[in-house]
């Protein structure tokens, strides 16, 4: 079962996408030959690293305050 510790690992590898953004601007204004193509892909694959990276961090979120799927079956019964 994660902890707050796993949550607070995930919060921070969440901002690694800001060092790719700028690693990615780096490589347009250093590259002339950067086609709007390769651009158009980078962004997109950055777009699904994000969604999956924001994705693994509620599923963590959730293990760790036993929310959803993650909650004990007493509790369960008890919200309904």
């Amino acid at each position: 079962m994660p902890d707050r510790f796993d949550l607070e690992n995930e919060i921070t590898n969440l901002t690694a996408v800001s060092d790719d953004l700028v690693l990615l601007a780096g490589a347009v204004l250093e590259r002339e030959e950067f086609s709007a193509d390769e651009l158009s892909n980078a962004l997109l694959g950055l777009s699904v690293m994000v969604t999956l990276r924001s994705e693994k961090l509620f599923d963590i979120f959730k293990a760790v305050f036993q929310l959803d799927e993650y909650s004990p079956e007493m509790q369960k019964y008890t919200r309904e």
